[in-house]
């Protein structure tokens, strides 16, 4: 009984009372990237990301990216870290998508002066020759 109980009461309250408690920690965003000096293997970027959430407010983040290519084989053809600071440090991994593009997933953790202190999030998002777009979300 209190199994159909527990049952019941996750399915009264999961998608929808889920994702009115959350609007405004899910988010997409637009970014664009440069190449940045120095890196040596690593290719390095500068980037700057438009971030929207679901209740309207908006934030803008800037930052650094370092990532390298993978062994053949691996499971991710890219991967690498970017950081904005006062913001979130973001871990993403990528696959190639058509000629030009790449589908890529990450996490993010807030940076512990920042608005985001605290929290771990996802992301995943198309990048290609126009730049980058997404979604995402802040765990609580």
């Amino acid at each position: 009984m209190m199994m159909r109980l527990a049952a019941a009461l996750l399915l009264i309250s999961s998608p929808v009372a889920a994702h009115d408690a959350r609007a405004s920690e899910v988010f997409t965003f637009t970014g664009s990237e440069q190449a940045a000096p120095g890196g040596g293997p690593a290719r390095r970027t500068g980037f700057k990301a438009s971030l929207e959430y679901g209740d309207g407010h908006r934030e803008s983040v800037a930052g650094q990216c370092t990532a390298r290519d993978n062994p053949p084989g691996a499971a991710f053809s890219r991967s690498g870290v970017c950081r904005a600071p006062g913001a979130y440090t973001m871990e993403f991994h990528c696959q190639p998508a058509g000629q030009a593009g790449s589908n890529c997933w990450g996490s993010l953790t807030g940076d512990l002066d920042g608005h985001h202190n605290g929290l771990t999030g996802l992301i995943t998002y198309q990048s290609g020759p126009e730049g980058d777009a997404g979604v995402g979300r802040w765990n609580d």
